[in-house]
């Protein structure tokens, strides 16, 4: 009866099923996001072993290979989530942290960003598809960078080329950004990645700390990455941001801009030349 009673308590306190506090019905209804979710993971290969998050796992589970999340996520093939499913049996903080460190892992490359759904290959290279080598304040340099733009509509994203960048009103920018640490980093810096028009004025921005993506609400999950002071030298880091591209009715030129800032003082670090920020590429916004 102990034993009963223990189960019954734990069911109702933990349980993400039908009567438990936990349970969330939202979590269980088939949304048009889900088709997409299907879609991104037929790109797994039948033989890849793959550590998939709960309500994902019986996509994937005809293979030889497959685990719970987080459980083989550092040894298996490919990793599969939805950061809008069902985290069980992780806490919302621990599994925001466990997405975080495959995000500033250079070696898991992110082969799909379908409307929460993210699919994660392990990439020995880990190199950006777009090198780049500018330094900043003699301490960090940026070695590369990927970007990627959601399509109209679905959320999901595509990787984009070389600039200008084709935007319009409402989509979101995904940046990429490849971190190599020069130095011993005496603080913490904080990262900006701002949409510039031609005039000087702000069309879409993320600022935060390197790695402290912004794929969640305020929940507050810090990790040692995100505190450059922590970084080891000759290190690199990959840091992802999401920026919401702003409205205008008419068609705008600008770019593309990123650097590093003291969050006490607001001073930002200077390239070779002083230049406060280092320039991506251009963009052209159509309504």
């Amino acid at each position: 009866m102990a034993l009963l009673l223990r189960s019954l308590v734990g069911f109702y306190l933990y349980s993400p099923g039908p009567g438990g506090r936990a349970y969330d019905p939202a979590l269980y209804l088939v949304e048009p996001r889900h088709r997409l979710g299907e879609m991104a993971l037929r790109t797994i290969p039948p033989q890849a072993s793959v550590s998939a998050q709960c309500g994902v796992a019986t996509h994937v589970a005809h293979r030889q290979e497959v685990y719970q999340f987080p459980i083989k996520a550092q040894e298996v093939d490919y990793v599969a989530l939805d950061v809008k499913g069902n985290r069980y049996p992780l806490l919302k903080q621990d599994y925001i942290l466990e997405v975080k460190k495959l995000l500033v892992d250079p070696t898991w490359s992110l082969q799909q960003d379908c409307s929460g759904f993210l699919i994660f290959k392990r990439d020995a290279n880990g190199s950006p598809g777009i090198e780049r080598h500018e330094a900043l304040g003699g301490v960090v340099e940026l070695v590369g960078f990927d970007w990627a733009v959601s399509a109209p509509g679905d959320g999901c994203f595509a990787s984009a080329g070389e600039s200008p960048l084709p935007l319009h009103p409402g989509q979101t920018l995904r940046l990429a950004l490849y971190w190599r640490t020069l130095g011993p980093v005496s603080r913490d810096y904080t990262v900006f990645t701002h949409l510039v028009r031609a005039d000087g004025t702000l069309l879409g921005q993320h600022d935060g700390q390197p790695g402290n993506t912004n794929l969640w609400d305020n929940t507050w999950a810090p990790m040692d990455a995100q505190l450059t002071s922590h970084w080891q030298v000759g290190q690199i880091m990959r840091d992802v941001h999401y920026l919401t591209v702003g409205s205008s009715e008419q068609p705008v030129e600008g770019s593309v801009q990123v650097g590093w800032y003291d969050g006490e003082t607001g001073e930002r670090l200077q390239g070779a030349a002083g230049q406060k920020q280092i320039v991506l590429g251009q963009f052209v916004l159509r309504p």
